[in-house]
């Protein structure tokens, strides 16, 4: 079953928002983010904000397909900040020439402002004495299937998002996971902070912050 690397296209929404709602729903982060919220609800809240996601300008989206099945397993989705090297890549495909974006962007229905605004500014406060006005590419997103886990389908989102920033001159910029972070060591992420957010059962949750500088290309 081999995986391919492709671009995402405006009729991937609903795949692309039920992936990432099945992964994450149980998580207590996302339980602390949005309390309360059930599955359904939280998934025709991303289902209508995708026309904006999608549309969000200096953002590109890539996703990795099982192409035995067509299956999306794996998407990833990249900010491009103080550069316009976006405009190299592909831009959105399949948006409905009637739509308009929303300005300004909703904010996601049943999301706990307060905690969403202290988990940004600790960020915020770790980030930017680091990257300043850098040009940059700032990863959002980056969700695989568990059941596609430990195929390579986020290497090779990352292969291409490291080699893509590399021969443009831009740096790298998320947060990880514990569980996510050695993967994102692999491919020349350094540990810049940590945050610490309580969580809704009492427990702390600590997500890493990692930056990747350019790196010379190697000619092929």
């Amino acid at each position: 079953m081999p995986l391919e690397l492709q671009d995402v296209d405006f009729e991937d929404g609903e795949a692309i928002s039920l992936l990432q709602l099945s992964v994450f729903y149980d998580d207590i982060f996302n339980k602390t983010l949005f309390p309360g919220m059930s599955f359904d609800s939280l998934l025709a809240a991303a289902v209508a904000r995708w026309p904006n996601d999608y549309s969000e300008p200096g953002c590109r989206y890539k996703k990795v397909v099982d192409t035995t099945t067509d299956e999306i397993v794996s998407f990833t989705k990249w900010k491009f900040i103080n550069t316009h090297e976006d405009v190299k890549l592909p831009g959105q495909t399949g948006v409905p020439s009637s739509y308009i974006p929303s300005s300004p962007r909703a904010a996601a229905e049943g999301r706990d402002v307060q905690f969403s605004t202290d988990f940004v500014n600790k960020c915020l406060a770790i980030k930017t004495p680091l990257v300043g006005d850098r040009a940059r590419m700032e990863l959002h997103t980056l969700v695989t299937m568990p059941s596609h886990r430990r195929r390579g389908a986020a290497s090779l989102m990352l292969e291409w998002a490291t080699k893509f920033a590399d021969q443009n001159g831009l740096i790298c910029w998320t947060t990880a996971s514990k569980e996510g972070l050695p993967l994102y060591q692999s491919f020349g992420f350094e540990i810049r902070g940590l945050v610490e957010m309580p969580m809704i059962d009492g427990s702390t949750s600590v997500s890493t912050c990692i930056l990747r500088e350019c790196r010379p290309c190697v000619a092929e």
